[in-house]
């Protein structure tokens, strides 16, 4: 899907939005999970996730929309998502882990 977009576009900023849209769509079953059984979710697998796509975004030569789209959306999402898993936690108590 990522080339048809930038062949059909001809602009490499398309197929950047193409797959940051398809990326956040696969936190979906995620957000699920980590709302209704937030015992279940790994808060470090999407810590270390968070910060590893921080590092990404340092490691850049040059800031553009097209470069930083992508690892700032799923920095920002895996942020998200452990804030969730930490409020979700104290709300629900106790859980199996």
């Amino acid at each position: 899907m990522l080339p048809a977009t930038w062949l059909i576009t001809s602009h490499p900023l398309w197929a950047v939005v193409t797959l940051t849209i398809v990326g956040l769509l696969g936190f979906g079953p995620a957000l699920r999970r980590a709302y209704w059984h937030p015992h279940d979710e790994h808060a470090g697998f999407f810590t270390l996730s968070a910060v590893r796509n921080l590092f990404v975004l340092f490691a850049l030569e040059r800031y553009t929309v097209t470069t930083v789209l992508f690892p700032a959306a799923v920095a920002v999402a895996c942020l998200m998502l452990v804030i969730l898993l930490i409020c979700r936690r104290s709300a629900v108590g106790t859980g199996a882990r």
